[in-house]
């Protein structure tokens, strides 16, 4: 892991005066042109993931859900998502979908009314899987086609759900 050095209030001229004298020890007088003067305390990867989780803003994802047994056995979704992420291949767009078994976003207190649906449709205690995307119209255009599933939408990074296509099924 690269670090940089603190600068305290001697602005790093402390440690700046410790290296130049390492050099002195080795009779090198001059230090490597390449050296660039520390600024902070931080290791740069968590500088970077500093800023990073600054600049994360709230994203609405779009999804449809449905029994697994319907969605993945009777149903042909394995084909719609190959040949959705095939086009995505070719235009050279990143792809912008996820299936999810088992979602814990449906616990989040944003989509009771999505709960009170499944909980009609007698689909509380039956696994359950989930496409998700940041694509409404992609999420439309699956409802359209798949007509026994719920649709909706949520809010990820605000509030009750921070990691929006997290499983309750642990990865095997």
């Amino acid at each position: 892991m690269d670090f940089i050095m603190p600068s305290y209030s001697t602005n790093g001229k402390f440690f700046m005066n410790i290296i130049r004298r390492i050099f002195q020890r080795r009779g090198n007088n001059k230090p490597n042109p390449n050296f660039k003067e520390p600024k902070e305390m931080l290791a740069v990867k968590e500088v970077k993931q500093l800023r990073k989780l600054n600049q994360l803003k709230p994203v609405t994802y779009h999804f449809i859900i449905g029994s697994s047994t319907f969605l993945l056995k009777n149903e042909p979704l394995e084909e719609m998502l190959r040949e959705r992420a095939q086009f995505f291949k070719r235009e050279g767009k990143p792809i912008t979908f996820w299936l999810v078994k088992a979602p814990e976003f449906l616990n989040s207190n944003q989509l009771s009314g999505i709960q009170d649906k499944l909980l009609k449709a007698g689909l509380s205690n039956v696994e359950l899987t989930a496409i998700v995307s940041v694509d409404q119209s992609f999420i439309t255009w699956l409802k359209l086609r798949l007509q026994n599933v719920a649709q909706g939408s949520f809010i990820a990074l605000n509030g009750d759900i921070l990691s929006p296509l997290a499983s309750k099924v642990s990865a095997q």
